[in-house]
């Protein structure tokens, strides 16, 4: 096949001529990438919306040899109109590469916190693990010392207490990144504090009171450990 064009035409051309070929339907190449998928990667918008509206839902959720779809390709782009398209359209939220890693995991791997709350908003499973390692998104946006994001997952109720295959929690990740990181300037240093205080806080949830809401204060929690060590 020709390279990727990019416009609609050559979309039309390459969609009539693979449905010709049912085995190997909208398979753009030897990885298994679709024509929706190189779109997407391209960031081209228009051929997003024309493929779907000419191949319907089923092409959304086709993954390449290595397990990686095309909301996968969107989140590591990082682009929110072609997700929302994806989304609205059908997107498995949780589907899983051959490493196990989702959307919502690549997201908070990627630090970007609009595609986290996207995802969550959209009906992501928020603590599913890797494989092998069983990292959760929580562990590795604390694995990479994002604030934001570790934050986001917390309020959304990401389970700070799960451990890994190295029996280590977020909060765990998170003290190795500081300790990686101490050439951080004094505030970026003073948040990753605050945040491993604040993820040990949610590890023992349990052990503290409910506010009215049902849900622990964190932050104060947080502070209570941060005056206590001070």
């Amino acid at each position: 096949m020709e390279r990727f064009e990019g416009t609609e035409l050559f979309y039309q051309d390459a969609l009539d001529s693979q449905a010709k070929h049912k085995d190997d339907y909208l398979i753009f190449d030897e990885t298994g990438k679709t024509l929706l998928m190189q779109a997407v990667i391209q960031g081209f918008v228009d051929g997003v919306d024309h493929i779907l509206a000419q191949s319907g839902r089923g092409v959304i959720n086709f993954a390449t040899v290595d397990g990686t779809t095309a909301l996968h390709y969107a989140i590591a782009a990082g682009d929110p109109t072609i997700v929302a398209k994806l989304l609205s359209g059908g997107a498995k939220t949780d589907a899983a590469d051959n490493d196990g890693r989702t959307p919502l995991w690549l997201a908070a791997q990627k630090q970007d916190s609009r595609m986290v709350t996207i995802l969550l908003d959209y009906g992501a499973t928020i603590d599913k693990e890797t494989g092998g390692s069983h990292i959760t998104p929580l562990m590795v946006a604390a694995k990479n010392g994002r604030y934001e994001v570790v934050d986001i997952l917390l309020e959304r109720g990401a389970d700070a207490a799960k451990k890994s295959a190295e029996n280590k929690t977020a909060a765990d990740y998170a003290r190795g990144s500081l300790d990686n990181n101490m050439g951080n300037s004094v505030n970026q240093n003073q948040a990753l504090t605050r945040m491993i205080l604040k993820l040990e806080a949610a590890e023992r949830l349990d052990d503290y009171p409910l506010d009215v809401m049902g849900y622990a204060d964190l932050n104060e929690e947080a502070g209570r450990l941060s005056d206590s060590v001070a």
